[in-house]
């Protein structure tokens, strides 16, 4: 039986959620404990937090917003880590989130997975997405229908026998070696759209990352071609986005091949 924390109405919620200044502008997800709603009373909520003013408002206007939850372990030389990915769907289609924030824990640390499970215990979640601002620009709510209890719960018994975790050493090594896009990839590989072709998608993400100068983002695609295919679907998927460009731009697809320089062995 869960917890029941759907909002009472009418009531106000916040516009601002009184984080310290310290996070204007930072890019990621955190759970907070808030009392939105005095019926309701204490309750973890989540907070997306924007970089630019832009972004906060793209996902704010997105509809429908429709927010993932995925939980999974990432084996590291200095032990397990557990992985939480939170994603805000591209309400337009594609496989790429318009936001992906990624939480790295020690599977075996109680006090750090506390607000998981309390917020897995809640029948409604609250989303408030957050801009450089600090300013609530959207406030959500969402049936959990998300199972993350028992994503949870599967992951720490996984996790158990691997341990212990030097969680410092573990971040460390597993910030160097997958994007959250790659671990996202694992959990969800990209799926073709209709009418279209994997490369069809993946050449879009390519072209998406060199746009924004993503180096990390524009690797994670290769990663995923070459798990699809090796080399030869990198070759692909580079020539297919060089054939795309138009006036052609033979120096944004130098840049995207030095970029894959070691993914899967790749050499521009």
């Amino acid at each position: 039986m869960k917890h029941d924390t759907r909002w009472s109405s009418p009531h106000d919620a916040p516009r601002r959620l009184g984080l310290p200044s310290a996070l204007s502008g930072a890019t990621c997800a955190l759970l907070l404990t808030a009392s939105i709603d005095p019926v309701v009373g204490d309750e973890i909520i989540i907070a997306l937090l924007a970089a630019s003013v832009a972004e906060a408002r793209e996902l704010a206007d997105a509809a429908p917003l429709r927010v993932g939850a995925v939980c999974g372990v990432l084996p590291t030389s200095s032990g397990p880590l557990l992985s939480t990915l939170w994603t805000v769907a591209d309400p337009r289609g594609g496989w790429e989130p318009l936001a992906v924030h990624q939480a790295l824990d020690d599977p075996s640390d109680a006090t750090a997975l506390g607000p998981l499970r309390r917020l897995a215990s809640q029948s409604h979640w609250h989303v408030a997405i957050v801009g450089p601002d600090l300013d609530v620009h959207r406030w959500a709510q969402l049936d959990n229908r998300f199972g993350l209890g028992e994503a949870l719960e599967g992951c720490v018994e996984l996790a158990r026998p691997l341990g212990p975790t030097d969680v410092h050493a573990a971040r460390l090594e597993a910030a160097a070696r997958w994007t959250p896009l790659d671990v996202l990839a694992a959990h969800d590989p990209p799926r073709p759209a209709a009418g279209r072709s994997l490369v069809d998608d993946l050449v879009a993400l390519l072209a998406h990352a060199v746009a924004r100068d993503d180096r990390a983002a524009a690797r994670a695609v290769g990663q995923i071609a070459h798990r699809r295919g090796g080399t030869p679907a990198m070759d692909l998927v580079l020539e297919t986005y060089r054939e795309g460009l138009r006036p052609p731009r033979t120096a944004r697809a130098r840049t995207a091949a030095r970029w894959w320089n070691g993914v899967g062995g790749w050499r521009a």
